[in-house]
């Protein structure tokens, strides 16, 4: 292993239990309102936040015209996100795929004095008549030694969020979808908390402006075959 990754991996902190996380963000309860934001070609995203323990948790909600299957179809399209996302995403790669679950790698390329972030996660896709969510859950990255050396030999000073998990969740609401995004997160590395909470309201509405911007491309290129 290399030197860098090997000394990454002693470096990294125990990751907390996701499951009360993952809990926090199916719930409903205790999401308080923190405004709106409007974001170009979306329309009014409406913000709530809620704590989780020490964690942070925000959620963005707003109705759009693609489709639940051609939003999921996106959000679980862990290799396109390079190219889609206005995000400097220097790597987007799944790991493996398995019983329905992918395991993958993001390197977010900061502008300076930020570190870049990178960030292991497990996500998985389910489709009923209710919704169509794509959820997904921080791992170790300790258990893929191999991609986190050759993430730490693109970025050598980048930094673990370490805590990561959320949902996308995409309603069928009378011809349109009603979207709506949970993150619970960690910066980690030395951004203050206040920080993050601040720069989350504005990352998050581009987020999903992104993604619906990208489903409403590929829906319009279907329907025009």
């Amino acid at each position: 292993m290399p030197a860098a990754a090997a000394l990454m991996m002693s470096l990294l902190a125990a990751l907390p239990d996701p499951a009360p996380l993952e809990a926090a963000v199916r719930s409903d309860a205790g999401w308080e309102a923190v405004g709106d934001r409007a974001e170009d070609g979306l329309g009014t995203v409406a913000l709530r936040h809620k704590r989780q323990g020490e964690v942070d948790c925000l959620e963005g909600s707003v109705t759009v015209a693609p489709s639940p299957r051609a939003l999921l179809n996106v959000a679980a399209d862990v290799p396109s996100a390079t190219r889609w996302s206005r995000f400097e995403l220097v790597a987007s790669k799944v790991i493996s795929r398995s019983g329905g679950r992918v395991k993958y790698v993001q390197l977010l390329d900061n502008p300076a004095p930020v570190a870049d972030r990178y960030w292991f996660l497990e996500g998985r896709s389910s489709e009923t008549e209710a919704a169509s969510v794509y959820a997904w859950r921080h791992i170790d990255p300790a258990e893929h030694p191999d991609v986190l050396a050759e993430i730490l030999g693109l970025r050598p000073s980048a930094v673990s969020t370490g805590v990561n998990v959320g949902e996308w969740r995409f309603t069928p609401a009378g011809g349109k979808t009603a979207l709506r995004y949970r993150l619970c997160t960690d910066a980690g590395g030395s951004i203050p908390k206040w920080a993050g909470e601040f720069a989350a309201t504005r990352t998050l509405p581009a987020n999903i402006a992104d993604l619906v911007k990208e489903a409403a491309k590929r829906e319009a290129k279907i329907n025009a075959q």
